[in-house]
């Protein structure tokens, strides 16, 4: 502190010229620094323009300006005050002996403020009662208070303020007190909808951030139910609207910056506050990028750079939001042990009572849909083990769960393939437990709960992992699954964990036998699974070539059972070579494969139609294609998206978005934008499904090298099109963790990863990406912004209001109405011929905000924008910050802008040199 006040004095002593300059400039940076905060209440962003100010020993300063310009705001803005300079100095902008410094150089001057702000010694004594509090200050600074004042009564009655606000609740201590006892409600009966509805009756949303710290760093010292639960409150305070996501992260980072006080009390805390960030970015109530807006300083070493490396971890293998959303036990936050525990004891209660509806309501009450599928396993395993009438109630139970939707079909199908998969374990203490589960399976699939294809997993799953009879029973498991759920990435996942690639081509054989003889919808989806795998580069095109090779060499058994096996093969070969898992060279090499040149002419016929002819996929394309034609040219995205929808082909809603796409690539903004909104639309509707979109970029992904040759700018224009739909919420967040791992190691997909971690994780990310092609409907911002300039200067000479008003209607660019304000005003200042076009540009912006041509904030916005470049525009108009006095005067009488902006020009007049 001494050396501080050391270069305070120095600086004083280099010149009043100087030093006047200096204030004068650090004091609109404050100015800007407070508005900005108030106006977004972003830290990270107050905490970028500190670091911008370079110069560390002018923060003194800096709070000092901060706390005076603050002095005449309102009573919520010295709370928010209050929290920027705790937030900056936890994230290390500003350290505490800066800020102590500040405090005193206000102290000095205090008298001086009473003059224009006769409540500075109230208000100053609040700041310093919450910096005490935030630990920013240490309380020795309060012995030294009355002497910094300079004078004995206005001292003691700041000193008797302060102590008074440190003795009564302020508050942020009054909301931490309440936010105790809502928690503690919490822990004891789980409500969380109850515990949100708590804290948004608070209405303490500046404290958003007390509530995160404290709900988590209670939660580290409970057990995993009560840390589920907080971590279902922040996304119920977020969906609620009770905090912000600024607000969740702020408190992250404030637990951050106590991370080694914690772990006195909670050892493990580094892995615990890693559980709780990587679990509240799949829920999406922090962005993925929240790593890189937290302040270096606490992730550079120690717990903090702990921390950093498990959030990385977590957030990126395989299936990480399924993971995560259990990271505290299934369901309610329960360990997997004593969820096991309850289950066993369901089930041998059930086995022994027979109670159906008792079961399946102890089943509900575990409140943990994501393991039901150890409660088929444990009572498929006890029933196998026991009597034959043990075994009709397990059937009984299974039905019945089924069919009310207690247990879902993926988990049910999960119990089972773990059963089939232990099976040579169970064997050895039941002899006979393949032919009593197939019973079970014949039964259940009579009843249209299960598949009837389990019988053959069951007598085809004793042999070990990596050899040719696992990979066939594994086989029919995977693609069971994937024509239930279409889950292309845990398909993916399953065949890798198989490994064996040298049998991956008899794989694709398997598929293929598998789904002649099934109805068209299943061959439909064993060619999207085989197109599927080739895309995340689990299979290449020549394990698909092995597998139809061996496919034809099978064709004279396959007609025996499937009289139409030529043409179903036929049909898949055409489906693969569309797309492009297969070569076209293997027609020339049928003949080769089949018994006979009379088999190997008709499958080449029956092939040759099938290309012509449109395929599901064909018809897909080429209808896409027209849709998106007619769409570019009218603009028309509700008929685009009906055509889509008249072709009732949901299952190929990804060709539509690679099309939509790979199309726009070619194309300029406007096309790119009306895309974007085309793929919008089609999931808001329901046309085309989150995980059909996924799946469409994952393809636009694995042919970004072939689209890069045409494109060069495909690198960039492809990482727009996903950020966007990242914030339209059409894909999750977490979307970039999905990703097959081939598209990351390649070069340019790694690049598109880089590049949409940064864009959607930049403050205001979503208003950014919301214009990503240009404002409104795509067209460049000059070109716009040349309409806005013909359409002011032609309202300017003729007068005519309606039609002015009617032109920037035209424009349909409403998030654009601030550079409609901007450059009427600005016109008109240029001009200045007089009292008569301020009250036409007065009357254009009243009748624009009565048409609701443009909004109130837009209005604000464009005056603001006129407010900063005041200095430029004064040099060219002397006259300039007298003119726009006077027409903001107008506006404000007129109800068309606020007072915080007429304030904000008072301001800035005084600052500009040509006023001076």
């Amino acid at each position: 502190l001494d050396r501080l006040k050391h270069n305070n004095q120095a600086k004083e002593q280099q010149g009043e010229s100087m030093t006047s300059d200096g204030h004068q400039r650090l004091k609109k940076a404050a100015g800007l620094l407070l508005d900005e905060f108030l106006s977004v209440a972003d830290a990270t962003e107050a905490a970028q323009c500190v670091a911008d100010i370079g110069d560390a020993t002018l923060h003194a300063d800096l709070v000092k300006s901060i706390l005076v310009l603050a002095m005449d705001r309102s009573d919520r803005d010295h709370i928010r005050v209050a929290g920027l300079l705790a937030s900056l100095h936890v994230r290390g902008a500003i350290q505490g002996e800066q800020i102590e410094c500040g405090f005193e150089l206000v102290a000095k001057g205090l008298r001086d403020l009473l003059v224009d702000v006769p409540k500075a010694a109230d208000i100053y004594a609040q700041f310093l009662a919450n910096a005490v509090v935030d630990k920013i200050i240490p309380e020795n600074f309060l012995e030294q208070l009355v002497g910094l004042v300079g004078d004995d009564v206005l001292g003691g009655q700041i000193l008797e303020s302060v102590r008074k606000h440190i003795d009564l609740p302020l508050p942020s201590t009054r909301i931490k007190g309440q936010v105790k006892i809502i928690l503690d409600e919490l822990f004891s009966s789980g409500e969380v909808p109850e515990a949100a509805h708590s804290v948004f009756d608070l209405d303490a949303s500046q404290f958003g951030h007390e509530v995160v710290k404290r709900a988590v760093s209670l939660a580290m010292e409970k057990g995993p139910a009560e840390r589920e639960y907080v971590s279902k409150l922040l996304v119920a305070l977020v969906e609620k609207e009770c905090t912000t996501v600024d607000q969740i992260m702020e408190g992250f980072v404030r637990l951050l910056g106590r991370i080694d006080d914690l772990a006195l009390d909670v050892p493990d805390v580094a892995t615990q506050l890693a559980n709780f960030i990587a679990r509240a970015i799949v829920d999406e109530v922090v962005p993925p990028a929240f790593l890189s807006l937290a302040p270096p300083s606490l992730l550079a070493s120690g717990r903090g750079a702990e921390v950093a490396g498990l959030v990385k971890v977590a957030v990126q293998r395989n299936h990480a939001a399924s993971r995560l959303a259990t990271v505290w036990g299934p369901g309610t936050g329960k360990p997997v042990e004593e969820l096991k525990t309850l289950i066993a004891q369901l089930v041998e209660e059930f086995l022994s009572c027979g109670d159906t509806v008792e079961a399946a309501r102890c089943i509900t009450d575990l409140a943990s849909p994501m393991f039901h599928h150890e409660v088929v396993k444990r009572l498929l395993v006890l029933s196998l083990e026991r009597a034959e009438k043990d075994r009709a109630l397990a059937v009984t139970l299974l039905i019945f769960t089924a069919r009310n939707d207690v247990i879902s079909r993926r988990q049910l199908h999960q119990g089972f393939a773990r059963v089939v998969m232990a099976l040579d374990d169970l064997s050895l203490d039941i002899p006979d437990v393949a032919p009593k589960l197939t019973t079970i399976v014949d039964q259940l699939a009579s009843a249209n709960v299960l598949s009837v294809t389990f019988r053959s997993h069951v007598w085809g799953s004793k042999a070990r992992c990596g050899t040719r009879e696992s990979v066939r029973a594994a086989t029919g498991l995977i693609l069971d699954e994937f024509c239930l759920l279409a889950d292309s990435a845990e398909a993916a996942l399953c065949v890798s964990n198989l490994r064996a690639p040298h049998l991956l081509g008899e794989m694709v054989h398997q598929m293929l036998w598998l789904s002649m003889d099934r109805d068209a919808q299943r061959r439909t989806m064993c060619s999207k699974l085989i197109s599927s795998l080739h895309v995340r580069w689990v299979l290449t095109v020549a394990h698909v070539t092995e597998g139809f090779e061996l496919l034809l060499k099978d064709l004279p058994d396959l007609v025996l059972d499937a009289p139409n096996a030529e043409e179903v093969a036929a049909e898949l070969i055409a489906v693969a070579i569309e797309d492009k898992c297969l070569s076209e060279s293997f027609l020339a090499a049928i003949n080769e494969l089949t018994a006979s040149p009379e088999t190997a002419a008709s499958i080449a016929a029956h092939v040759k139609a099938k290309v012509d002819l449109p395929l599901p996929g064909t018809k897909a394309r080429r209808s896409t294609l027209s849709a998106l034609e007619e769409m570019f040219s009218s603009g028309d995205i509700d008929e685009a998206v009906l055509c889509i929808k008249e072709l009732g082909l949901p299952l190929f809603g990804h060709e539509v978005v690679k099309l939509s796409i790979t199309v726009a690539l070619e194309r300029q903004e406007r096309e790119r934008e009306l895309v974007s909104q085309l793929i919008l639309k089609l999931s808001d509707e329901g046309v085309t499904p989150p995980d059909q979109i996924m799946e469409g970029f994952i393809r636009v992904l694995a042919r970004i090298d072939d689209l890069a040759l045409d494109t060069p700018s495909a690198v960039a224009v492809v990482s727009a099109f996903l950020a966007r739909a990242i914030t339209d919420e059409v894909i999750p967040r977490h979307f970039l963790s999905l990703l097959p791992s081939n598209v990351e190691s390649s070069p340019l997909g790694a690049e598109v990863a880089r590049s949409v971690r940064v864009a959607v994780g930049l403050p205001h990310a979503s208003s950014r990406l919301t214009s990503v092609w240009g404002p409104g409907t795509g067209r460049p911002v000059s070109q716009l912004k040349d309409a806005v300039a013909q359409t002011i200067l032609e309202y300017l000479d003729s007068g005519d209001l309606q039609e002015a008003v009617r032109c920037v209607k035209e424009l349909n660019e409403p998030l654009f109405g601030h550079e409609v304000v901007k450059k009427l005003v600005t016109t008109t200042l240029e001009r200045a011929r007089g009292d008569d076009e301020q009250a036409q540009c007065v009357r254009l912006i009243g009748e624009l905000l009565r048409q609701e041509a443009i909004t109130s904030a837009q209005t604000n916005k464009g005056i603001t924008r006129v407010i900063l470049a005041l200095p430029d525009l004064s040099l060219d108009v002397p006259e300039a910050p007298a003119l726009l006095q006077g027409l903001v005067s107008r506006l404000l009488s007129a109800e068309a802008v606020t007072a915080e902006v007429a304030a904000a020009l008072t301001t800035a007049s005084a600052l500009t040199p040509a006023s001076a």
